[in-house]
């Protein structure tokens, strides 16, 4: 029996499916107009980098975003691998800018943008993208040739053009969606149904893999402990597939997410599954490598 830890519901997702969901949202590429799929693996791109003194001077970088969740925390940190930049200021060329950059994003739930087929009551579990600026650490050999090219102090207003103009464009980003665990919320309302809620879920995560959406569906219920719950309930016993998918394959591996209500007497909600859009989840454009 699964853990509810004092909740009447517990949706779960996988970090895999989660990945997938917002990949279906590209945003357009600045540099070339093509569709960059955020958490799909490396892209690169333009960014416009405020060097202070030595002006603003264009930087390309190519970028890949990973979700590294913080347990029972509404938060996820966007890990951005910084690769194979280059600019030239002033004249003088810096190139294979590498770093890291962390920023952290909060978890929230809201009403689904209007679909076909979808109630316009529905809340669902939201990413909110650039609402915190991210932080900036440059590699030592990037450092070291910004300070010997553009003369000392040059490798922190290479860090600091760089957070900026990455921080600009998370924010442009914005909130993304998670098109999954929709609920209904009805404030004060008691329900028998566990896919309406009485109050606004926690969206939390249980473990390295498993995001939850805790509630109650009673009016005024109290009790739940996000810190209780230490484990996700998604195991799979075998894997499972999805046949006649569009795309480049038919056939693709399936990843599952479940609710949980806990009352006695109230009908389990049946596990439902999401097509993965390649191995671990990762949705990537046609002839984009494999991720190891």
């Amino acid at each position: 029996m699964a853990d509810l830890a004092g909740f009447d519901v517990i949706g779960e997702i996988h970090i895999d499916t989660i990945v997938d969901l917002v990949n279906l949202q590209p945003i357009t590429n600045p540099l070339d107009g093509s569709s960059i799929y955020l958490l799909g693996g490396p892209f690169s791109t333009d960014l416009n980098v405020d060097m202070g003194p030595l002006g603003v001077v264009t930087v390309r970088l190519i970028l890949d975003v990973r979700l590294v969740p913080v347990l029972h925390q509404s938060i996820v940190q966007l890990s951005t691998s910084i690769k194979g930049g280059s600019t030239a200021v002033a004249g003088r060329s810096v190139n294979h800018i590498g770093g890291e950059a962390t920023l952290p994003v909060s978890l929230g739930f809201a009403l689904l943008p209007a679909l076909p087929g979808i109630p316009l009551d529905l809340q669902v579990p939201v990413l909110m993208i650039g609402a915190a600026p991210p932080t900036v650490v440059l590699d030592s050999g990037t450092r070291t040739l910004a300070d010997t090219t553009l003369g000392p102090g040059g490798a922190d207003l290479l860090t600091n053009g760089v957070r900026d103009a990455l921080s600009a464009f998370f924010a442009a980003v914005g909130t993304r969606a998670i098109p999954a665990l929709g609920f209904i919320v009805a404030p004060g309302i008691d329900s028998a149904d566990p896919r309406q809620l009485s109050a606004t879920p926690t969206v939390a995560w249980i473990d390295g893999t498993t995001l939850g959406v805790f509630g109650y569906y009673r009016a005024a219920a109290t009790g739940g402990n996000v810190n209780a719950k230490t484990t996700g309930d998604l195991e799979q016993g075998h894997q499972e597939f999805f046949y006649g998918q569009s795309g480049l394959a038919s056939v693709l591996p399936g990843r599952r997410h479940i609710r949980l209500p806990c009352r006695l007497g109230m009908p389990s909600a049946a596990p439902e599954r999401f097509p993965t859009r390649a191995d671990r989840g990762r949705h990537r454009r046609p002839g984009a490598r494999e991720r190891t």
